[in-house]
């Protein structure tokens, strides 16, 4: 499967043998893409709507990957628990909704998960969020896609360092 920039720019960063979670999954293909390359043997993806679960579905039964892949009809990261993965990529969805995510899942504050984050909205809100909450910066990337830039963060906690 080929991805857009802006998604292979996401997958770029996730390190071979990571466990991931990809929230709002959408149409599911960065899950795919990462089972399809070998970089991940297995992927939670979660969607709050049961029509993009579908459709990843489809994705990964085309993709023949659909073994590596555990999807969850879920809010966020309701649906994972803390030892199911070690990396979390929330990315395609408003500042203020990644900020909510992340408030509901107290886990991530912890120096075993890496997230990566790729807000299309409020990310000055999401910026001091996430440094009021515990969160460190390791990493600020950008791409260009269909002739949009966007901000990719790489995130874990304080407690990391």
């Amino acid at each position: 499967m080929n991805l857009p920039p802006r998604l292979f720019a996401i997958a770029r960063l996730i390190p071979p043998g990571s466990r991931v979670a990809d929230v709002g999954t959408d149409h599911g293909k960065l899950a795919v893409w990462l089972l399809e390359q070998g970089v991940c043997s297995c992927v939670v993806a979660t969607d709050v709507a049961p029509g993009p679960l579908s459709a990843a579905r489809r994705n990964a039964m085309r993709a023949g990957v659909v073994s590596g892949l555990d999807f969850r009809l879920a809010d966020g990261l309701a649906a994972v628990s803390p030892e199911e993965i070690d990396m979390v990529v929330i990315a395609g969805m408003g500042g203020e909704t990644i900020m909510r995510i992340l408030a509901r899942t107290p886990w991530l504050k912890s120096e075993s998960y890496r997230i990566i984050l790729q807000p299309q909205s409020k990310i000055p809100e999401l910026l001091d969020f996430l440094s009021i909450e515990g969160y460190l910066i390791l990493a600020q990337h950008f791409v260009e896609d269909a002739g949009r830039q966007y901000t990719i963060f790489e995130v874990t906690a304080w407690d990391y360092i």
